[in-house]
C-alpha cells in the first residue's frame, strides 16, 4: 500500500500522500483528523443501524421567555469563573468534547437521520465536521490567547532589538480577553454548528476565549441541537454552556 501511495513525481521512500488519521500532520502536537465511516462496509454500518433502531425523538419544549432574565444571570455568574480558567484547560475541554462526540457517532448520526431525515453520508459528515471544529478551536485557543508583543518602532538601537517598544518607548503587549455572555442560534438545517464560531450554536470560538453562551436551536429539529450542546459542554461549568 505504501508503495502505491508514493508519487511518481517524488520518488521517495515515504508516501507523499498522508493517510487520513494524520491528514493535518504526523508531528507531535498535530491536530487529529476525525474518523470517518465507509458505509459500504457492513461492520461499519451495523452500529448505525442498531443506533437507529433504538433512537427515539423526544419532544423539545419551547423556552419560556419569562425565564430569560434568570438564564442570563446564571450564564453571567458562570462567566466570572469560566473566563478565569486557564486557556490550556479550556482547550482540554474542547478536545474532550470532540473525543466524546466521536465516540457517540452512531447515536448522533441516528438522531440526525431520524429527526432531520438526513442521509447517512450527510449525518456522518456533519458529526465529523463538528469534531474537527472542536479540535481546531482548541488548537487556535492555545495559539492566539497567548500574550503577543506589539511590533517594534523603527529606529530602535540594535542593543534593544529584542524588546517590543510602543510609540512612547514603553513595552506593549496585546492580550485577548473574554467579553461576556453570548446568545447563539444555529441554522435549522445544521444543528451541529453549535460547535462553530461566532453566533452560531454554542459558539466555541467564544468558549475558547473564556466567554459563556446560551444556545438556541432555532426553528426545526431541536433534539440533535440539545444533544450537541450537552456533548460539547462536557467539562464546562454547568451554566457556561446551556441550551434553551
Amino acid at each position: 500500500m505504501q508503495e502505491l501511495l508514493i508519487s511518481p513525481l517524488r520518488l521517495e521512500p515515504h508516501s507523499s500522500l498522508p493517510l487520513p488519521p494524520v491528514l493535518f500532520g504526523a508531528h507531535a502536537g498535530a491536530r487529529k483528523n476525525s474518523t470517518g465511516l465507509d458505509l459500504t462496509v457492513p461492520t461499519m454500518r451495523e452500529p448505525l443501524m442498531a443506533a437507529l433502531a433504538s433512537t427515539t425523538v423526544p419532544v423539545v419544549p419551547e423556552f419560556n421567555t419569562q425565564n430569560t432574565a434568570s438564564a442570563f444571570a446564571a450564564a453571567h455568574a458562570s462567566y466570572k469563573q469560566w473566563s478565569k480558567t486557564a486557556v490550556a484547560e479550556r482547550a482540554t475541554v474542547l478536545r474532550r468534547a470532540a473525543d466524546t462526540m466521536l465516540e457517540q457517532t452512531p447515536a448522533f448520526c441516528a438522531l440526525l437521520v431520524k429527526e432531520a431525515h438526513k442521509t447517512w453520508g450527510d449525518a456522518v459528515s456533519e458529526v465529523r465536521e463538528a469534531v474537527d471544529f472542536l479540535r481546531y478551536y482548541a488548537d487556535e485557543a492555545e495559539r492566539i490567547m497567548q500574550p503577543m508583543a506589539m511590533p517594534q518602532v523603527h529606529g530602535v538601537p540594535p542593543a534593544l532589538a529584542s524588546y517590543a517598544f510602543g510609540v512612547t518607548g514603553e513595552t506593549n503587549t496585546l492580550s485577548l480577553t473574554a467579553r461576556g455572555v453570548w446568545v447563539c442560534i444555529s441554522p435549522w438545517n445544521f444543528r451541529w454548528l453549535f460547535c462553530r464560531p461566532g453566533c452560531r450554536g454554542l459558539g466555541h470560538r467564544q468558549h475558547r476565549a473564556g466567554q459563556t453562551g446560551r444556545a438556541n436551536a432555532g426553528r426545526g429539529p431541536g433534539c440533535r441541537a440539545t444533544d450537541a450542546c450537552r456533548g460539547c459542554a462536557c467539562g464546562c461549568p454547568p451554566t457556561a454552556a446551556r441550551c434553551g
